[in-house]
């Protein structure tokens, strides 16, 4: 068991927080939102310590794990826990006020996969639900995860759920010329249409990469030149770039919470096809050029060819205005302390 004690923060920081999670750090992009999004938050004047579980594979370490959290929960003002599953089973432990962040795997049941993946899956999912009741306050995603968690009201809910989406560096996630994109990826000549999709792991059973391979196959058809790109294990400061260099993004994931890869697509001018996940159906209504549809090949072929289609949109980066880190910071800060000016629930 591998923890990452936090440094004392300074006693006239005005508001204290612990970040508790379990993302690993030995993956360079794993929690990458986390850490943006912590570093915007210090810049608000709100202090932030990271306390990273690791895996927890037995009674024991879950003890020691717990143990850890609850005597070092007396040193801050309020604990962050940073994701569902075990992490949160944890995060359970602190004293004071305790508020939790739920990202999407860690909400929605697994239907796809291994069977190992599958219940690891369930797992997780249990895991969180029975952790729920003891947070003062959740924080999710979507509008979509919202309506879902809502509905659990009150066996699994006790105080209020917000909307706040990971933050998004609209600085670095910019319009750029696809062409010098592509050059400086190495392919400064290739003038076909590319499609990207990004995943950390061609077998996710969340991400489908199967389905995405095959609506490309069926698209190929009416587009032989389209080429399908799959970015896994690329630096996250080269994402820009890749994302710049593609015509359209492709997301063929089960469920999501909200999709990273189609706000930093957005951020770009990048139009999308996707699946019906998150909020994206609200998005697609409004841009010609967007697209949700059902988990279907043929489905999502169709969505791509009608996207590449179209005339490169303008516009798409207002649909991201508002996660910009620097205002999701700002947020988060004023739940913080709504929390610590109301009394913990009982």
């Amino acid at each position: 068991m591998t923890f990452l004690a936090p440094a004392r923060p300074p006693r006239d920081s005005a508001l204290r927080t612990l970040w508790v999670h379990n993302f690993d750090p030995s993956i360079p992009v794993g929690g990458i939102f986390m850490h943006t999004l912590a570093d915007a938050v210090q810049a608000c004047g709100v202090s932030v310590d990271m306390l990273c579980t690791g895996r927890l594979t037995s009674p024991v370490e879950i003890w020691r794990a717990r143990s850890l959290l609850r005597e070092l929960s007396g040193e801050f003002d309020l604990v962050h826990a940073q994701y569902g599953s075990m992490c949160s089973l944890v995060a359970t432990a602190a004293q004071g006020p305790a508020l939790l962040s739920l990202r999407g795997s860690d909400w929605y049941r697994l239907p796809e996969g291994t069977l190992s993946q599958r219940l690891h899956g369930n797992l997780a999912n249990a895991l969180t639900r029975r952790a729920l009741p003891h947070f003062d306050r959740v924080i999710v995603m979507s509008e979509a995860m919202r309506r879902d968690i809502e509905a659990q009201r009150p066996r699994l809910v006790r105080g209020p759920v917000d909307v706040v989406t990971d933050g998004l560096d609209l600085e670095m996630f910019r319009p750029l010329d696809r062409q010098a994109c592509r050059g400086k990826l190495g392919h400064g000549a290739d003038r076909r249409p590319w499609v990207l999709m990004t995943t950390l792991f061609d077998d996710n059973p969340v991400k489908r990469v199967p389905l995405a391979k095959a609506a490309v196959a069926l698209a190929k058809q009416a587009l032989p030149d389209l080429v399908l790109k799959i970015a896994s294990g690329v630096p996250y400061e080269d994402m820009p770039l890749w994302v710049n260099a593609c015509n359209a993004i492709l997301l063929t994931s089960e469920h999501e919470g909200w999709p990273n890869a189609i706000k930093e697509a957005l951020a770009c001018n990048v139009p999308f096809i996707s699946t019906d996940v998150s909020d994206l159906a609200t998005i697609s209504a409004r841009e010609p050029s967007c697209h949700t549809t059902a988990a279907d090949p043929a489905a999502l072929a169709a969505a791509l060819l009608e996207t590449l289609g179209h005339a490169p949109p303008q516009h798409l980066r207002q649909h991201v205005q508002a996660m910009e880190v620097r205002t999701v910071a700002r947020r988060l800060c004023d739940i913080y302390r709504e929390m610590l000016e109301q009394p913990c629930a009982a």
